[in-house]
């Protein structure tokens, strides 16, 4: 993907969209967000509107977090 000049990724089944934020992320991290655009749909209107909304439980957050640093992630 790092030969590309722009890529485009859809989730397809986003739900409340944790993983596309993750997707954004390890995308950051390669160099590739500022020329990606992920797409991430789902059939349920509330978990879309949770998605955009961007707010979730505080320990699921720092569960996340903890997984990301376990798993070598780049930022602190």
């Amino acid at each position: 993907m790092k030969t590309f000049p722009f890529v485009n990724i859809w989730q397809a089944g986003c739900a409340t969209g944790e993983e596309a934020y993750s997707l954004a992320i390890l995308l950051k991290e390669e160099g590739l967000y500022e020329r990606t655009r992920i797409y991430a749909t789902d059939f349920n209107d509330a978990a879309l509107e949770k998605a955009r909304a961007r707010i979730y439980p505080l320990e699921r957050v720092k569960e996340y977090t903890l997984n990301y640093q376990k798993q070598g992630g780049k930022a602190h």
